[in-house]
């Protein structure tokens, strides 16, 4: 798209200021700013790229940043230049409320901004503040301690402090961008729609105050302005004097339909929440291509089939076969899906803020100077970044340790006491067996946050389902099997003894040693009343898709207002699905079990335990959990490789290890769904977590039209539907596009349900789907010994436009940022490239069963 242009002359008006411009900037100001930021900095000048603009949905996009002076001082560990980037809504028209569509600039009273971010600590919030700055007398913010925020449905809110649009906790903004000693930097940012962000109200819809285009602003700040500034280094980026100093560029946000204007009946579906990301795509192709008002509801898969089995819906979307049903459903596969573990770690290396001499590279284990210096230059990095740290490689076993409480809590003496089995200070980073896949991380120190469990959903999934079938498909003595049965590994850890399956089967001569120890530690745990710990587990599970992860039992509470007796508290609780987890991954705030009250936060009312975001911080984050690879795709989140058991072999989640997996498939007994063989073949580079999506349609009693209908809708989805690509219509990345012969089974539904008449025969018969072609050998298919690279993206897509630096001061021409139409950002190594999902969110307090674990409240009796 065209460049947006801030003018640095008298033709920017600064609004709020009684019409000064520019020119009335301090000049020691304007002068600053062309010293650190302009094109005679030494630098070539600040230049800022943006990975995609239109089309926009919530999702994450890439902000780069170059040539900038005076950034990270590695010797003091202070960043003197930095970015404040947020997002506004846009500029009022005549009436100062209502969007003004043709505003060619936005207004800073639209902007999210002030209330802080996960970069931040929250008493360094800059909460607006503009008093200081002079530009504001004689303008309608003169007097005002803080510039107010003006939502997009018209309100004002002058308390920001109480802004019920935004906090620190839903904001996107990034309060400090740091940028690093050369003047580089990147960050991922949030696009918030209207459903995530009301005030901003981004994405058009009918029945909402919203707008379709919104604004992505970044400030450049540099404390060495702090005497002409507000309150730097915590400026307001809305402050007048730093405002006009701003880079801007305009963002397109998809639509939100309702439904299709066709006028048509709506034909309605649901089921696996593989295809969310999807249809956020298909839905308005199908509509466009077709003229058919399709609608989808993401359901737990086994409530999707539960449905359809019992009559009350006729097309649902779901990974495996229906069983119960009345009549023989039709089956057309329409999407190729992964589950992946997504990871967001912030490298954090031995030795950070000292001097790396011969005395600290003893301490770290460096075995030289020079390797020392390289890691604490990669410090802050997340993990698969460039300039960063390799993804990590887990294996089933490691996974199986995420997933059963077997790297213990850091907790308090009191769940201590009560567990007396739990040894503080484990976690996946330590871990042997962890260490010999990933020997980087032997130079990793870590901080506060540290990974002893995933992100996990709530669903009953068919992705859940699948990722507990690999890990119990991974038998033998040093497999997850072997681990989940009560065996120990390799150096001796044995599973989380409320997890066991007690079987030992992999260890048999060792079982009652193995046994008798475990059976020690549940005795000695304090375990709720009525909690059998005699009922050992079943993998996969039978009533849901995880277990809780940490029940804790939290002893009476007391205060001057109230007493709660002894309760059951989930110290990890689960997240709605598997976007949310995606989510809550991408923002480092994973819900946390804590005792809510007025003093904890003005949310907590009544006094209450409950589920809340606790943010990690940025350049210290580390966190991981279960999704799907669109879902990843969409926030931009690395994703683990998945390795044999000896790390000898390892595959990521991209298109080619999906279509490559997707050959390999191989029927179910009803010869409908296609499913992961039980032997997952690393070495060809096929993924373990692959899974076809497949539409189930019940045609009994089905008419002529209506199925012609839905061999409609599957003849988009399988054929059009399947052009990888980010505008309406496409395959969103995270998916593989289907193979030939799921394409031709495919084919075969669309042409059974053409054939239904008005007036079925007698006896109902279905045409026989194809077989499984013979697995064809991948292309280019060799021993996988690393990461796999991602493919790249369409050579059709442009690649970003890169901002021209400002002029010198001699010659003050305009900041320039362009934005690139290129949606696919950039590739990574270990998974898809971004994309995004519009998906509204909330977390969820989860109850769970009481084996091996517990996630709801319970009085003592």
């Amino acid at each position: 798209m065209p460049a947006d242009t801030v003018p640095r002359n008298a033709e920017q008006v600064i609004p709020h200021t009684g019409g000064k411009t520019y020119n009335d900037v301090a000049a020691p100001v304007n002068a600053g700013y062309q010293s650190f930021f302009g094109t005679d900095n030494g630098l070539g000048g600040l230049q800022v790229t943006v990975s995609q603009t239109t089309g926009l949905v919530n999702q994450a996009v890439t902000v780069s940043v170059a040539g900038a002076k005076d950034g990270y001082d590695p010797t003091s560990g202070v960043d003197h230049s930095y970015l404040e980037v947020f997002q506004c809504w846009g500029a009022p028209g005549p009436d100062g409320k209502t969007p003004d569509p043709a505003a060619t600039s936005p207004d800073p009273a639209t902007c999210q901004e002030g209330v802080g971010g996960s970069d931040i600590d929250t008493g360094q919030r800059d909460l607006r503040t503009i008093a200081a700055d002079p530009l504001i007398t004689g303008g309608d913010w003169a007097g005002k301690v803080a510039a107010p925020f003006l939502a997009v449905d018209g309100t004002t809110v002058s308390d920001v402090a109480k802004n019920p649009y935004t906090s620190a906790a839903s904001t996107n903004e990034i309060s400090r961008f740091s940028i690093d000693s050369t003047g580089a930097g990147q960050r991922s940012f949030e696009m918030q729609t209207g459903a995530e962000a009301q005030g901003l109200g981004c994405g058009y819809r009918a029945d909402e105050p919203s707008v379709r285009n919104c604004w992505l602003v970044a400030v450049p700040l540099n404390t060495t302005l702090k005497p002409f500034l507000t309150g730097l280094p915590n400026a307001s980026g809305v402050e007048p004097s730093a405002w006009a100093q701003r880079l801007q560029v305009k963002l397109s946000f998809a639509d939100v339909a309702s439904s299709c204007p066709s006028g048509q009946a709506q034909t309605l579906s649901g089921g696996s929440e593989l295809l969310s990301t999807a249809m956020t795509s298909w839905l308005p192709g199908v509509c466009s291509t077709k003229s058919i008002s399709l609608g989808f509801s993401a359901l737990s898969d086994y409530q999707a089939r539960r449905q359809f089995a019992a009559g009350s819906e006729n097309l649902i979307f779901t990974s495996q076969p229906v069983q119960g049903a009345t009549s023989r459903p039709v089956y057309a596969p329409v999407a190729v899906a992964a589950a992946v573990i997504a990871l967001n770690v912030d490298w954090t290396p031995c030795g950070l803020g000292h001097v790396i001499t011969q005395d600290q590279v003893a301490i770290c284990g460096y075995p030289d100077v020079a390797t020392g210096e390289a890691e604490v230059a990669k410090a802050g990095i997340p993990l698969g970044a460039p300039g960063g740290a390799d993804p990590i490689k887990l294996n089933a076993r490691l996974v199986a340790k995420l997933l059963t409480q077997s790297y213990p809590w850091g907790a308090s003496l009191d769940l201590l006491a009560k567990a007396p089995w739990f040894q503080p200070s484990t976690n996946l980073f330590v871990d042997p067996e962890f260490l010999s896949l990933n020997p980087e991380f032997t130079y990793y120190a870590g901080s506060s946050a540290q990974i002893t469990n995933l992100q996990l959903e709530g669903l009953r999934s068919d992705s859940a389902n699948q990722l507990w079938q690999w890990l119990v498909n991974d038998t033998g003595p040093t497999g997850a099997k072997s681990f989940l049965d009560g065996c120990p590994d390799g150096n001796g850890r044995t599973i989380n003894p409320f997890y066991s399956t007690r079987t030992y089967t992999e260890c048999a001569s060792t079982a009652s040693t193995l046994e008798a120890a475990a059976k020690a530690e549940r005795d000695a745990t304090t375990t709720p009343r009525g909690f059998d710990s005699s009922i050992a587990p079943s993998y996969p599970p039978s009533s849901q898709s995880y277990p809780q992860i940490l029940w804790y039992e939290q002893a009476p509470i007391k205060n001057s207002d109230i007493t709660l007796p002894e309760t059951l508290i989930d110290m990890y609780p689960q997240d709605t699905n598997v976007a949310l987890a995606a989510k809550v991954t991408f923002r480092a705030n994973p819900p946390t079990g804590v005792w809510c009250n007025s003093g904890t936060t003005p949310s907590c009312a009544p006094v209450q335990w409950k589920s809340l975001p606790v943010q990690q911080s940025f350049g210290g984050r580390a966190i991981m959990g279960i999704t799907d690879a669109a879902n990843a795709a969409r926030f931009q989140l690395q994703t683990a490789q998945l390795c044999d058991d000896n790390g000898t072999n390892c595959v990521a989640a991209n298109t080619h290890t999906l279509t490559t997996a997707a050959t390999r498939l191989v029927p179910t007994a009803a010869n409908t769904v296609f499913t992961e063989p039980a032997v997952v073949n690393y070495k060809a580079g096929a993924y373990p977590l692959t899974m076809p999506v497949y539409a189930a349609v019940d045609t009994a009693g089905m008419g002529h039209a209506d199925a012609g209908t839905i061999a409609s809708v599957l003849d988009f989805l399988s054929t059009g539907g399947q052009t990888p690509g980010i505008t309406s219509g496409q395959l969103p990345p995270g998916y593989a596009p289907l193979p030939a012969a799921m394409k031709a089974q495919a084919a075969v539904a669309i042409t059974t349900l053409n054939a239904i008449t008005d007036t079925p025969p007698a006896t109902t018969s279905t045409a026989t789907l194809p077989q499984a072609a013979p697995a064809a050998p991948p292309v280019a298919a060799q021993p996988v010994t690393g990461p796999i690279a991602a493919v790249p993206p369409p050579a059709a897509v442009p690649d970003p436009v890169t901002a021209p630096a400002p002029a010198a001061p001699a010659s003050p021409a305009p900041i320039v940022l362009a934005a690139s139409d290129a949606g696919q950002g950039l590739p990574v190594a270990s998974g898809f490239p971004q994309y995004a999902l519009l998906y509204g969110l909330g977390f969820a307090l989860l109850a769970g069963i009481l084996s091996p674990v517990i996630g709801r409240r319970r009085r003592k009796r």
